[in-house]
């Protein structure tokens, strides 16, 4: 195998990865502003008002799912729930994804970590512990209830079957949205490019 051939491709190939990586904007260019997002995205996140909406929308969504889940599980089997509920708690799952997501994408909470700036990794720290601190409450919430309601005995308690989906669909839900609630709830509106000096 001759060297010779094969090492002018690798730097023609290599010159021409650098030029077009030094032709592109990064950070350490002047008049660099991130990668351009899209003017939607764009007016959802500078407004508090329309994350509240959504933040709102999200806890509906859950709300509903929830109340669906406890009907569907004491009424198993039934012409109304195969025909009508079921269905109706698939579009509100699907709802609620695409609520869920756009909440994420206006308070940053689906962002990478490394391509946030240090206030925003603080919010989003913190709003991730409120996530954590909320979903243990819940849990420990529910031990206490079936711990009361049962007695101190070990034999005598037993989690109703008809409650476990809606109680663990609320732990999950609170455990992944309370922290794009949080952030969406209590960020302040952008201020507009041109007003930023």
């Amino acid at each position: 195998m001759d060297l010779s051939r094969i090492l002018p491709k690798l730097r023609s190939t290599q010159i021409r990865e650098d030029a077009e990586r030094a032709s592109r904007p990064n950070a350490g260019s002047p008049g660099f502003r991130g990668p351009q997002e899209s003017p939607g995205l764009r007016r959802l996140r500078a407004s508090r008002g329309r994350r509240r909406v959504y933040a709102s929308l999200n806890a509906l969504a859950i709300l509903a799912a929830t109340v669906l889940m406890g009907v569907i599980n004491f009424n198993p089997g039934t012409t109304l729930m195969t025909t009508v509920l079921l269905p109706v708690l698939l579009v509100l799952v699907a709802v609620m994804l695409v609520v869920t997501t756009q909440l994420g994408r206006a308070t940053g909470a689906n962002s990478r970590y490394r391509r946030l700036d240090e206030r925003q990794r603080a919010e989003l720290n913190r709003a991730t512990r409120i996530g954590h601190h909320v979903t243990a409450g819940l849990m420990l919430a529910v031990f206490l209830v079936f711990a009361v309601l049962e007695g101190p005995s070990p034999e005598s308690v037993s989690f109703p079957r008809e409650l476990f989906m809606p109680v663990l669909w609320v732990i999950i839900m609170a455990h992944t949205s309370i922290p794009a609630l949080y952030l969406a709830w209590t960020q302040p509106d952008e201020v507009p490019d041109e007003e930023q000096f």
